[in-house]
């Protein structure tokens, strides 16, 4: 039950941080909704990178679909980090190209997962935790906008 708590805290925090970094960043800007999207998407990738390394850093069992070494793990938290800088500089100031560059980040992160991990991991994912069913749906659904919104400035 302790695990099932941690997990829709979580998630609260994740739609709260999100709802409040829409808020502050997206809805004083006058833009279109391709812009909205795309500053929401920054704004999903900031929350979700620094909520989503702490796990990782800490070495969570139910932070990945399955269970990563140590060093492996504190890479993937540096990367929700390194993620979580970029974003919030192309939200502080979302000139074209700061913005550019997160959607170039994303792009070049989760589109070797998402054909490496299909292909050869799928030996390893542990269908019994809830975190798979429900990161491998975001990260299709982030990197399909993150590719559409890269074409889109291009």
């Amino acid at each position: 039950m302790g695990g099932l708590l941690v997990q829709f805290l979580g998630l609260f925090a994740l739609l709260g941080l999100a709802a409040w970094g829409y808020r502050q960043w997206i809805s004083p800007r006058q833009i279109g909704i391709q812009g909205k999207g795309m500053l929401l998407l920054c704004v999903v990738t900031l929350v979700g990178g620094l909520l989503g390394s702490t796990g990782w850093w800490i070495d969570d069992p139910r932070s990945f679909s399955w269970d990563l070494p140590p060093l492996a793990s504190r890479m993937l938290a540096s990367a929700g980090w390194a993620f979580g800088v970029a974003t919030l500089a192309a939200l502080h100031r979302p000139v074209t190209r700061r913005t550019r560059l997160v959607m170039l980040m994303l792009a070049v992160y989760l589109a070797p997962l998402l054909v490496t991990a299909p292909l050869f991991h799928l030996d390893r994912f542990d269908y019994h935790v809830r975190i798979l069913r429900a990161s491998s749906y975001y990260d299709r659904c982030r990197a399909t906008v993150s590719v559409r919104a890269a074409r889109y400035h291009s």
